[in-house]
């Protein structure tokens, strides 16, 4: 179920939402201010962090609409931004959390985009890595220093285990050709 602490938490258990399939009244709309259209990616989930914060979400059964992601939508074209994004949206409600619900959201997004630009550097896309480790230094320097510190310790451990067992075939390799 959708609820304002549910929708800007970010971590755990995350509330799945399609644009498309939510409809509000016009004076909701005009309460909360509408659309920040400085926003790119993120504007609806802005308005709903907002909207949310006056009223309950009612759920209908019925399909009220569809959706398809195409390789042009900005979901899925530039996946990058629009989670830095939603990131950067979602930290103008964290004060409004518990504070340990704050912590939590600030680890997970460290945690998330340390791993995006891991992914993104391991793809040769080093801007896109750069501003994932700006993003992610803007919600915690402490934290992504802790989630950059702990990957590349995974990723040491992954090269080593690796390495022995490439090391182990060689050398069972060896015993093959000599024996």
């Amino acid at each position: 179920n959708i609820s304002f602490e549910s929708f800007i938490h970010f971590g755990g258990d995350r509330s799945v939402w399609h644009q498309p399939g939510i409809f509000f009244p016009r004076l909701l709309w005009q309460s909360v201010g509408g659309l920040d259209e400085h926003l790119h990616y993120a504007m609806d989930y802005d308005l709903l962090c907002r909207a949310l914060q006056y009223t309950s979400v009612e759920y209908v059964s019925d399909t009220l609409a569809r959706f398809r992601l195409h390789s042009a939508s900005k979901t899925t074209s530039q996946p990058v931004k629009m989670d830095i994004e939603l990131v950067q949206v979602a930290q103008r409600y964290w004060h409004l959390l518990p504070q340990t619900e704050q912590v939590a959201s600030r680890a997970f997004c460290t945690g998330f985009l340390v791993r995006w630009a891991g992914t993104e550097a391991l793809a040769g896309r080093l801007r896109a890595a750069l501003t994932c480790l700006d993003a992610s230094l803007k919600v915690d320097v402490a934290a992504t220093l802790k989630n950059l510190g702990g990957q590349f310790l995974a990723g040491l451990r992954r090269h080593a285990v690796a390495h022995n067992y490439r090391g182990s075939n060689d050398q069972q390799n060896r015993r093959n050709v000599s024996g």
